[in-house]
């Protein structure tokens, strides 16, 4: 599916393509549904464009967020290697502000978010059919592909870290359909009996379920890829200031949180499944591990 942001000028009297069209509508076609789908699964339905922003630059580093009042050309001189995003102007066009709006190849408006204030929005209960994910149409390699990913997803045992793709690249409707997540974190709480693999803390309200390798799509869902961790301690965790040595199983913190009640934590031994199927992956939590080291041995 290809979608297209136009403005139309009545200055002009035609349709001319906007430079959101040109430099940052194939990063929004990438990152739209995720965030959309991200927000229905933790039934949120109001969100701020900060929120939108945030949760980019947490989940997605290959992408730089800004919004309309910073300059372009500043953002792509600071983030060389990374795809940019007008984060404000992207909600606007999908909200159809105005006179913007998206639309795809078959010329049909794309209008999944409503507009509430001048940085304020609401997710709109049919915003997949918006975004025509429930009619979208799959090529036949698509659904080869399809076909084959979920049938070696259900078999598979153990957690393979090799044959680990970014499926986000992949065909829009199989990747916002799936509600992997929700399913993923049930998964968890059953095999951790609902306890925090780092602290015991066992209420459910405030447990996570964590990816140790960060999620790229529906394959790392996979349970040894997961771990069920306090609300605090997943974002520890997510940004590597606290790890698992996959030697020892023990709990390493960084030395940033040296002068804080979290340093407590070091050395103690990690919670795990009785089922030894449910285990962390060993790979896994060494690549987690490895990038840990990095980031803490940065400082010296």
């Amino acid at each position: 599916m290809i979608w297209f942001a136009k403005e139309f000028s009545k200055k002009l009297n035609k349709i001319k393509t906007s430079q959101f069209t040109k430099e940052q509508v194939m990063v929004a076609e990438e990152i739209i549904p995720l965030f959309l789908n991200y927000l229905e699964e933790n039934e949120i339905i109001e969100f701020y464009v900060a929120d939108f922003k945030d949760w980019i630059k947490k989940n997605h580093k290959d992408i730089a967020p800004f919004v309309s009042s910073e300059k372009i050309s500043q953002v792509k001189l600071a983030n060389p290697n990374k795809k940019v995003i007008d984060v404000q102007n992207c909600c606007y066009h999908f909200s159809r502000a105005k006179s913007f709006w998206i639309e795809d190849k078959k010329g049909k408006e794309i209008v999944p978010l409503e507009k509430l204030g001048s940085t304020h929005y609401k997710l709109k209960p049919n915003w997949k059919e918006e975004l025509g994910i429930d009619v979208l149409e799959v090529t036949t390699i698509a659904k080869k592909i399809l076909e084959v990913e979920q049938r070696d997803f259900t078999e598979e045992t153990v957690f393979d870290m090799s044959k680990i793709e970014d499926e986000r690249k992949k065909q829009l409707a199989y990747i916002t359909k799936r509600q992997g997540q929700a399913e993923f974190r049930k998964k968890l709480l059953l095999a951790y009996s609902s306890k925090c693999a780092i602290t015991g803390f066992d209420a459910e309200e405030a447990i996570e379920a964590a990816h140790i390798v960060p999620y790229l799509g529906e394959r790392t869902n996979h349970i040894t890829n997961g771990i069920l961790l306090r609300a605090d301690i997943h974002t520890l965790f997510d940004f590597l200031l606290l790890t698992i040595d996959p030697s020892s199983l023990e709990v390493v913190v960084s030395k940033n949180l040296f002068n804080t009640q979290y340093k407590e934590l070091q050395g103690n031994p990690v919670y795990l499944p009785k089922d030894k199927s449910n285990h962390p992956n060993a790979k896994s939590l060494q690549y987690h591990f490895d990038e840990f080291m990095k980031k803490d041995n940065e400082g010296k």
